[in-house]
């Protein structure tokens, strides 16, 4: 080595010794772990999070979150259980539902099935879009009544000649549930495509708490519910949610404040489906 390579050594290993050698203060120009470091913030997920410092290393220690803290969107609730059930109250009475999935015989239900498909004067009707458009429902449909009825930017005209099987049904259920039904909503669901989307039977001509029976023929769907948000507001996010397969032979009814607090719909399915007829019995005001 001469005598250039010797003086450039001693300077690099000058340099690196004098950051560890106390300057005449007592400070050294080293980096402690009792040095202050700007570092980027770290993203702190829930208010919980502490960041502590440990041996120089900072650590941020995760809690579990309070449930106050956390708002989950409810599982659907699935009904299977025949009987009433009060899905919800106010200071102003009860939601009600009531299900009973063997109200008709099997064989029963298979010929009321094949009468009702093939005898009641099924057609698809138009709904009116808010933009003008005209769109056929998926769905078919008739309906039987003393007086017309209007949902959903349709209108069924009164249509006083019942079907015989149709009648008998309607005293039924007048009996049954002392509520006088004087007309009733026929709907084919043709396949797993025909639906009817998320909807409440509150059209002022039924009442503030109307009942309304639900008897099913065919092949089973799933029927589901979702209450309205307490804000009065269209996010429906965070609602509570409940399911009831409706097989043939089954009956649903729907009374007390249900129709103000809740909606409800019969989904498309992803997986084949028969044909299946719902009869919704109601009572129509006078206007």
């Amino acid at each position: 080595m001469n005598n250039t390579d010797r003086r450039r050594q001693a300077r690099v290993q000058g340099g690196w010794s004098s950051m560890s050698t106390p300057r005449a203060g007592g400070h050294s120009n080293r980096m402690t772990s009792s040095t202050s470091v700007a570092t980027k913030p770290s993203l702190n997920p829930h208010p919980t999070a502490t960041a502590r410092q440990n041996s120089g290393i900072n650590r941020v220690e995760f809690q579990q979150p309070s449930a106050e803290q956390v708002k989950r969107i409810p599982s659907p609730v699935m009904i299977t259980k025949p009987g009433e059930h009060v899905i919800s109250t106010d200071t102003n009475g009860p939601s009600t539902i009531s299900y009973n999935p063997s109200f008709i015989d099997s064989d029963e239900a298979r010929w009321m099935m094949e009468t009702l498909l093939s005898e009641l004067p099924w057609q698809q009707m138009e709904l009116t879009l808010s933009d003008g458009r005209l769109v056929k429902q998926p769905r078919m449909v008739t309906w039987y009544g003393d007086r017309p009825y209007s949902y959903s930017r349709v209108t069924q005209q009164a249509n006083p000649h019942w079907h015989p099987l149709l009648a008998s049904l309607r005293d039924l259920l007048s009996d049954l549930l002392h509520v006088p039904f004087n007309s009733v909503l026929c709907n084919l669901y043709r396949n797993e495509k025909d639906s009817v989307d998320w909807h409440s039977d509150n059209e002022p001509l039924l009442g503030g708490a109307p009942t309304i029976a639900s008897l099913s023929f065919g092949d089973s769907r799933n029927f589901e519910l979702r209450r309205k948000p307490s804000d009065g507001s269209d996010d429906y996010t965070y609602s509570e949610t409940l399911k009831v397969c409706l097989s043939s032979g089954s009956l649903l009814v729907m009374s007390g404040l249900t129709q103000l607090h809740w909606q409800h719909r019969i989904p498309k399915e992803y997986h084949d489906r028969r044909p299946r007829v719902n009869l919704t019995y109601r009572v129509i005001l006078p206007s």
